[in-house]
């Protein structure tokens, strides 16, 4: 059993750090193409205090705010 459980811990953690490498390196080469919010998109607003995520509101984005280099930075 322990051999079992060693093995399942060994490839999960294997897959789920590949998989999180991948995933790091795919959005590296995104950024710059765009923005990643878009008007219309419903989006999830957390707050400062400490609460859990199912309690965070859920906002649709009006208007996009823009920086003085063209990226967004902001939304309404």
């Amino acid at each position: 059993m322990r051999k079992v459980l060693k093995d399942y811990w060994s490839r999960f953690r294997d897959t789920y750090f590949n998989e999180l490498r991948q995933m790091h390196i795919y959005r590296k080469d995104q950024k710059g193409t765009g923005a990643n919010v878009t008007v219309g998109d419903v989006v999830l607003i957390k707050d400062d205090d400490p609460t859990p995520s199912s309690k965070w509101r859920l906002r649709k984005v009006l208007q996009l705010v823009f920086g003085r280099d063209g990226r967004v930075r902001g939304a309404e």
